[in-house]
């Protein structure tokens, strides 16, 4: 009977996460606006041949930037914090 509510309880959870936006979405979410932000004032500055070089730094800083969300939510997928990161970048 234990065995049985554990499984039960365990798809509850499962189900109850995949109700809001996910932690994928929102570092995703994230690093996309990090990276908008980065480039929207100094893309047009740069000779062609850096704007290239500039885009690529600019979207992996952006990804290190939000990095902490995964982190956040890798180490402890129901703690406050990360659900508050998830509803404040995933929406």
């Amino acid at each position: 009977m234990s065995f049985a509510r554990l499984i039960i309880g365990a798809l509850g959870i499962a189900m109850l996460a995949g109700c809001g936006p996910s932690v994928e979405r929102a570092y995703a979410k994230c690093a996309e606006v990090a990276y908008k932000q980065a480039i929207a004032n100094n893309k047009a500055a740069l000779p062609k041949d850096l704007a290239g070089i500039y885009e690529k730094a600019a979207r992996a800083t952006a990804e290190k930037q939000c990095g902490f969300i995964r982190e956040e939510c890798n180490r402890d997928p129901q703690s406050a914090t990360c659900q508050r990161l998830v509803q404040q970048y995933g929406n």
